[in-house]
């Protein structure tokens, strides 16, 4: 039978037990989750514009348009959110829909990795980002969509592929973009 301190995750409980460790001779800790404050990033400059012609995206290492960025986590979250940001003067007509990828850090450079769909809470891949002018915030200049949110699920890179383009009338997709924010 041992004798001595109780050391659970590297703190010491400050407790000398003797004995097996029991529920009831466990101290408590509280945990909750944490993340870092994050700015919202541009991860696709052109949202007017598809990546695969409108059909599901299935090779996002192969989109290697300038417009199109990968998003690096770094550890600062867990979750991603995704919105549209379109121009005051836009009256939507074609809401974008975007599929997130993530990839492992396998390999080297994004086109060794292996890629993987990333969901939201319900398990959906093919996201749709509502444009709706009459309750969109905004800042005065442009408009932002409600976010949908995705696990990054320990991903080293994030992609969001557009699989439908945003279309708008009046300023149309000038200054729309696709933006990003880690949580």
């Amino acid at each position: 039978m041992a004798t001595g301190k109780v050391i659970f995750a590297g703190k010491d409980s400050g407790n000398t037990t003797t004995g097996t460790m029991t529920p009831s001779n466990k101290p408590s800790y509280f945990t909750h989750p944490a993340s870092i404050q994050s700015d919202w990033q541009d991860a696709c400059t052109a949202p007017g514009a598809t990546d695969n012609s409108g059909n599901s995206v299935v090779e996002p290492q192969a989109i290697t348009r300038v417009a199109q960025n990968w998003v690096y986590p770094q550890n600062k979250g867990t979750t991603l959110m995704i919105r549209l940001k379109y121009d005051d003067g836009a009256t939507p007509s074609t809401d974008p829909v975007v599929q997130p990828f993530g990839i492992d850090g396998t390999g080297v450079g994004v086109a060794a990795a292996f890629p993987q769909p990333l969901t939201d809470a319900d398990g959906t891949h093919e996201l749709t980002l509502a444009t709706a002018v009459a309750s969109d915030v905004t800042d005065g200049t442009s408009f932002f969509s409600v976010p949908v949110e995705v696990d990054i699920d320990a991903n080293t890179a994030v992609l969001v592929a557009i699989k439908t383009l945003f279309a708008a009338s009046g300023t149309g997709t000038t200054g729309a973009t696709i933006q990003v924010r880690l949580k």
